[in-house]
């Protein structure tokens, strides 16, 4: 056992600014070894007793630690444990008798020396086929406890010697994972089944009932106050009854984060924690929420403690710091060793001039596109907010959009104009033609789903793209959009499972993921099959270069295919324990790429994710990049990364890129009229072309096009259009937009995207006509030319 003394400086309101109020850290546990993830604590009502669990992988025999205070918090025992696995509950009704869950151990624990042994209790019958999720202890006579048999979901019943398993009936769900108790009549517990996760009590009756509160997902928290108010965090949501559990009300939170766990101190003040990091705070008994961020990875507890509250995280233990008292300043143990540099670390630099558009908004997601155009969805409160760039990030524009519900689960452009985001409930998908300025709701064949909401968005073109659309029960389709009248539709894939990611490479080749040992691939047309995958767990994003190499990032993993999707290899990569996801993954070709997740963690490779290396020190926790990240792209000559406070980039990569590709056309009733057009190809077969006189060059597969207009006597551009000729002659014209005010060769640029649904051989030229009625046509004469393919660069 080791006692580490921590000093502590008081100082008197007077002479303490409120500035100093927040959320600190406790040093002392902060003191652990690397590698200790914190899970669960109990404070008792003496202000001087708490006890908070850790694990350290493996989960071992030894991999529990019991910390336990006895001064209120100002020193700290370690008691190391012979458990294996990692605590799930921990409850004690005085300084020496508590009760202690560990997952994947069956039975409850006892101690009653306060926390430094720990032995196993029996149960009526045994232990045989039940297994106990969750406890709440009243007494050292009276605890009541979770979980299942193998008849399906029950309770258990503690009478200071013994647990007695109390069946739920056929009715109840597999499995009671959460629950809490005021005497054997009130009791409720939330439950998952095959399908849906739904509440369950026992309401001063001898049975156990389902309570109407409706199929919700993600819900893992549940708190009452007394026998009548009470709350479950469901997803994005709180729901609060009012009744004992009989009728229920939905609250709006604003938040995309599972609710880790809830706590009131009477029926109107009350807290909530997320799994990434945030806490909810309500003072109206959650007809309204407020957020705020303390830290990175999940908080798994909440809890009111010495009149502060009191959160834990896989971090370690927070606090409520009033102005009064001074967060700890000295302590007495020997210093920390220089941590070792790494190799591999990258400088990076936050763009500051998003921080005015931001304000206090989260970002959830982005679109880039080219070397200058960025659009973020974030959100501000109860607000959705679009923010973007058109300079690559030197100034922002940001736009409120009326949604349904205020986050923005994904947004993607086509060019320059043409963008789509989703979101929850309907309708669940909009557009906008300008840009981003304004944004309008589309439809539906069937009409959108109340309960539904679109998570992912893969868009090949202004006139197509598909979506996963997540019903109530948690149940998917495909569904697509052709630009037709009749608006998004759905499209049957012949798969009766769920799905909730997606990737497009085109119209005829991608991926449909539910978690890494579920997922089909589809090649050649709309024919599925499965994909063999392993390590079971979340997917969160996916990326191809080719549709041939793809990569896939979930919780605390990285997977790689070299044959379509057909197979999937786990990769070795270095992130962080303790809930972390992998929430963004990118390549420049086929090997460098760069994932970043939800710990703030960076990670890059050279050779296609075959070695994985932190690009960053360790940033969960710091304020210079503050986790989550949500998202990486090569922008702009550089790694850029967008995390929920803001974007950051490599600090030693030049801003701008210059174009690949310079031509010159031949002006016919003037001077020759410089352009320089810029390709973007995809597939595995890259088409190369150089030399001079070249007229009409062939392709096989055009994605994106830019081209720049210049005009030897200053005058502007009216239009500029690119003319494709297809393999049987036909010619079609195809306006090009403005990409931006910019100067390059004196000029304008333009651009345009396309996805190609057809193999063959296509012409183009270019058409420009300047403001006085001139017109330019090209490559009629190519006086100098290098048309570069670039296989692999992203579809933006």
């Amino acid at each position: 056992m080791r006692r580490i003394e921590l000093l502590l400086v008081v100082l008197t309101l007077a002479a303490t600014s409120a500035a100093h109020a927040g959320w600190v850290r406790d040093s002392v546990l902060d003191y652990e070894p690397q590698g200790v993830i914190f899970r669960v604590s109990h404070f008792l009502e003496d202000g001087q007793h708490a006890w908070v669990t850790a694990s350290k992988p493996p989960y071992e025999p030894g991999a529990v630690v019991i910390f336990r205070t006895t001064d209120g918090g100002e020193t700290w025992e370690r008691f190391d444990t012979l458990l294996a696995g990692q605590p799930r509950q921990i409850d004690f009704v005085d300084a020496n008798n508590g009760w202690l869950l560990t997952w994947p151990t069956q039975q409850p624990l006892r101690t009653r020396d306060g926390g430094r042994t720990w032995s196993p209790q029996t149960c009526e019958g045994g232990w045989d086929e039940k297994e106990m999720l969750d406890l709440q202890i009243l007494s050292a006579s009276e605890g009541y406890g979770s979980g299942r048999t193998a008849d399906g979901g029950c309770f258990y019943q503690y009478d200071g010697t013994t647990w007695h398993a109390i069946d739920a009936g056929p009715d109840v769900a597999i499995s009671l994972h959460t629950m809490d108790a005021k005497d054997s009549t009130h009791m409720w517990a939330i439950g998952t089944g095959r399908a849906d996760t739904r509440a369950y009590g026992r309401l001063g009756t001898e049975e156990i009932v389902a309570l109407d509160v409706g199929i919700f997902p993600c819900a893992w928290s549940l708190h009452f106050y007394d026998q009548n108010n009470g709350w479950i965090g469901a997803g994005e949501t709180i729901v609060h009854t009012t009744d004992g559990g009989r009728t229920w009300e939905e609250q709006e939170i604003w938040t995309l984060h599972a609710v880790r766990d809830i706590h009131f101190t009477s029926p109107m003040q009350g807290r909530a924690c997320t799994n990434l990091g945030e806490l909810l705070r309500t003072s109206d008994g959650g007809a309204t929420w407020r957020k705020d961020r303390i830290t990175a990875g999940a908080l798994n507890d909440i809890d009111r403690w010495q009149d502060a509250w009191q959160v834990t995280g896989i971090q370690g233990l927070f606090a409520w710091q009033r102005p009064s008292i001074v967060a700890a300043t000295t302590t007495v143990r020997p210093p920390l060793p220089e941590p070792t540099r790494n190799p591999h670390e990258k400088p990076w630099a936050r763009m500051e001039s998003l921080d005015d558009a931001l304000g206090g908004g989260i970002i959830n997601c982005a679109s880039f596109q080219g070397d200058d155009r960025i659009w973020l969805g974030a959100q501000e409160d109860s607000q959705a907010l679009v923010i973007f760039t058109d300079d690559a990030g030197r100034t922002w524009e940001r736009v409120e959009v009326s949604l349904p519900f205020p986050v923005i689960h994904d947004i993607q452009f086509v060019n320059a104009r043409t963008g789509w985001l989703s979101c929850s409930r309907a309708p669940s998908i909009w557009q906008t033609t300008d840009g981003g300025q304004t944004w309008s709701p589309q439809t539906h064949q069937d009409g959108w789903v109340e309960g539904g909401k679109v998570m992912d968005l893969n868009m090949l073109s202004p006139t197509m793209g598909y979506a996963v659309w997540v019903l109530p029960g948690q149940r998917s389709e495909m569904i697509c959009w052709t630009n037709r009248p009749m608006g998004w539709f759905n499209r049957d894939t012949g798969i009766e499972d769920s799905f909730y990611r997606m990737w497009f490479q085109d119209a005829s080749h991608c991926w449909l993921v539910k978690n890494t040992s579920v997922g089909w691939r589809g090649t050649g047309g709309w024919s599925f099959e499965p994909m063999t995958m392993v390590n079971p767990g979340g997917i969160e994003c996916m990326f191809s270069t080719d549709g041939t190499r793809g990569w896939m990032g979930g919780f605390r993993k990285i997977m790689r295919t070299t044959n379509g999707g057909a197979n999937w290899a786990l990769q070795d990569a270095p992130i962080s324990s303790g809930g972390t996801m992998v929430n963004g993954i990118f390549f420049r070709d086929n090997n460098r790429g760069c994932a970043v997740t939800s710990a703030g963690d960076i990670l890059t490779t050279d050779n296609g994710g075959a070695d994985w290396h932190q690009a960053a020190p360790a940033t969960r926790g710091s304020m210079d990049m503050p986790p989550p990240l949500q998202d990486v792209a090569w922008f702009n000559g550089a790694w850029t990364i967008v995390g929920s406070r803001g974007i950051y980039r490599e600090a030693s990569r030049m801003p701008r890129t210059t174009m690949v590709v310079v031509g010159t056309f031949a002006d016919r009733l003037r001077s020759p009229t410089p352009v320089a057009p810029q390709l973007r190809w995809y597939g595995a077969d890259p088409w190369r072309s150089r030399g001079h006189g070249l007229a009409e060059p062939e392709i096989t597969r055009l994605d994106h096009f830019r081209v720049m207009y210049s005009d030897r006597n200053g005058d502007e551009a009216r239009e500029v259009v690119l003319v494709i000729t297809d393999p049987t002659g036909a010619t079609e014209r195809r306006q090009m937009y403005p990409h931006h005010d910019g100067s390059f060769l004196a000029g304008k640029t333009y651009e345009r995207a396309y996805g190609w649904e057809h193999n063959g051989t296509y012409r183009y030229h270019f058409e420009a006509t300047d403001s006085t009625g001139r017109r330019a046509t090209g490559p009629a004469t190519v006086e100098q030319s290098v048309y570069v393919a670039r296989p692999g660069e992203p579809r933006y």
